[in-house]
């Protein structure tokens, strides 16, 4: 299925639920909805920016869906980037923590509260992992 998508986000949310990982490395987690936000681009077949809505709660996802960057900006974290750092995230070619150290990827929220939370955001890529996931440029033989 393709990266961004509606479809994209109920299967993933489907591999958050099915996954004991992800239960047990986020059950004490209260703070709220996390998005996952694509910054558009239109070169390699994202024309607007996207975020991927996670209400996540006690170990589990309650809700995944695709929200504008208006309602991206009222989650209690947002973490956003380039869509070819997200499909390396994807890709597991780099570590979501050290992208969010490096400022690759960009935080807004307590970083400290998600780094009390690794194990948890190293689940949800597995998660990720999980899901056949189809990349638009990657269709017209980008990489």
């Amino acid at each position: 299925m393709l990266f961004a998508t509606e479809e994209w986000a109920q299967a993933f949310r489907a591999a958050v639920e099915a996954s004991v990982g992800y239960r047990k490395a986020g059950a004490s987690w209260t703070h709220g909805p996390i998005v996952l936000a694509v910054r558009a681009a239109p070169a390699l077949g994202l024309p607007a920016a996207v975020g991927l809505w996670l209400d996540l709660a006690g170990g589990r996802c309650r809700e995944a869906r695709l929200v504008t960057m208006q309602e991206a900006a009222r989650a209690p974290f947002c973490i956003e980037g380039d869509y070819a750092d997200w499909k390396a995230v994807t890709q597991r070619r780099l570590d979501p923590i050290k992208a969010i150290l490096t400022r690759k990827l960009s935080l807004r929220g307590s970083k400290l509260t998600l780094l009390r939370y690794v194990p948890a955001a190293l689940a949800l890529v597995d998660c990720a992992l999980q899901v056949p996931v189809e990349f638009a440029d990657d269709r017209k033989g980008g990489t």
